[in-house]
């Protein structure tokens, strides 16, 4: 690799061609006609060699290679909810007036025992794809490490005066003691310990290698989820499954994945109901909180934190505690309209079932974008 293998450029040069909106265009024009390759009725050495031509003549043009993705020129906050929900990657706490944060704790463990904690999910997703970007162009993973990471040390292999120098000679006589032991030669026990002080590899370079590593294994493991969902529980699992519908599924299809939903609804709601209301009317009581109650949803997510989950829960206590009209009458138990959105969305989507079958399609797909809507999330 040369130091400058982008035509010469230097590599905060290349970077700066992410904030040139010409360059970030035609990244998407070139993905836009990648797409168009893929699904035109041609063999695959055809399909191959137009992607050749595409990526010459976007290289011919910036000097470099288009991006791995069109996400480091148009990042979606979308993508990584649309991911999640779709492999199965989340869950979903129902808060009542009468839901305890002991129920709360073990319905967000048991979600959590599924799904894995990826804080600044974002930022290191970003990262990967740079480091695979710049990689891609030829840069060195010092260099790499420097720009991506801001990394100032362990740019370099230790040399081995400098990895002798910072090693006390008690932990090296160690070394010399362990691998005598090995009936190893001097020659070779002096290789050893200086390959073992040394390392294989700067720090730096280490850093992009495992980043890079992390990245596949996260994205063969989204795949094999994307394929077959996991399940952190029940209600999240049924949603999963609804909103992977597809535009031409068939509208029974449809309704019978919604009806899931509502049963899995129901059966969360029975979990976390009283004694008193268990024993009263269950099913009724259910069916009234469902389409009248006060109550609201918290989505958990990879990269949900402790300090939000915990200001979400507060959030939804205000609003689900019934409030006196004036303060001095009995507190008024009607849900107010709108109230919290994905709450709204679904007790939307349980009333449709009562229509046809065009209604409950068209329902499913609306809550399924007031899912995916950051905002609400």
């Amino acid at each position: 690799m040369t130091a400058k293998p982008a035509g010469g450029r230097s590599v905060e040069e290349v970077l700066d061609l992410l904030k040139d909106p010409e360059f970030c265009a035609d990244v998407l024009r070139t993905f836009r006609e990648a797409a168009a390759i893929m699904v035109a009725p041609s063999g695959a050495e055809e399909r191959q060699q137009q992607f050749e031509q595409l990526g010459q003549r976007f290289e011919n043009r910036w000097g470099v290679p288009p991006p791995n993705t069109s996400e480091l020129v148009d990042p979606d906050p979308r993508y990584r909810f649309s991911d999640a929900i779709a492999s199965g990657h989340w869950g979903l706490v129902l808060v009542f007036p009468w839901t305890t944060n002991d129920q709360i704790r073990v319905t967000i463990k048991k979600i959590r025992s599924v799904i894995r904690k990826q804080h600044q999910d974002a930022l290191i997703t970003r990262h990967a794809q740079l480091v695979r970007w710049l990689d891609t162009i030829g840069f060195d993973r010092p260099t790499i490490a420097r720009v991506v990471f801001g990394r100032r040390t362990g740019l370099r292999r230790l040399t081995a005066k400098q990895a002798i120098a910072r090693t006390p000679e008690s932990h090296q006589d160690e070394l010399y003691d362990h691998y005598r032991g090995l009936g190893l030669t001097p020659k070779q026990i002096e290789q050893k310990i200086l390959k073992t002080l040394r390392g294989s590899e700067a720090p730096a370079s280490a850093a992009v290698r495992m980043t890079e590593r992390r990245h596949v294994k996260r994205l063969e493991r989204l795949d094999e989820h994307l394929a077959s969902p996991v399940q952190s529980e029940p209600l999240s699992h049924a949603l999963t499954l609804l909103f992977r519908a597809r535009p031409d599924e068939n509208n029974a299809s449809v309704r019978l994945h919604t009806i899931a939903v509502r049963d899995a609804f129901e059966g969360a709601v029975a979990q976390v109901a009283t004694a008193e209301r268990r024993d009263g009317d269950p099913q009724h009581d259910r069916l009234e909180v469902i389409l009248s109650g006060r109550w609201g949803t918290l989505p958990v997510f990879p990269w949900t934190t402790i300090p939000g989950i915990r200001a979400s829960i507060k959030e939804l206590r205000a609003m689900v505690r019934p409030q006196p009209q004036d303060g001095t009458g009995p507190a008024p138990a009607a849900r107010p309209t709108p109230f919290e959105p994905l709450s709204d969305a679904l007790i939307s989507l349980f009333r449709a079932l009562s229509q046809d079958d065009l209604v409950v399609r068209r329902h499913a797909f609306e809550t399924r974008a007031i899912f995916l809507q950051t905002g609400a999330l």
